[in-house]
């Protein structure tokens, strides 16, 4: 079964990120559209939850996405491109 919310690192090295973030005083960034079915909005959270205050994410309008990307199915929406 997926699981929505999963990330995709093993625990050890999400701990390695953590401590080098509070180390070097890092933060990552990222980003999603808001319709994303690639990187739905449980796994923002779960990122936002295992990162902390050192994890800024951002969500994008679907209208923000260029129409005329080379693959139809960006931003992640979850649709295949027209043959």
């Amino acid at each position: 079964m997926h699981d929505a919310a999963a990330l995709a690192i093993h625990q050890s090295e999400l701990a390695r990120v953590n401590q080098r973030s509070e180390d070097k005083d890092l933060t990552g960034r990222a980003y999603r559209f808001e319709g994303d079915a690639f990187c739905s909005s449980a796994k923002f959270a779960a990122y936002e939850n295992a990162l902390g205050d050192k994890f800024v994410g951002t969500v994008l309008q679907d209208s923000a996405a260029n129409p005329n990307a080379p693959l139809k199915s960006t931003p992640h929406r979850g649709y295949a491109a027209p043959n």
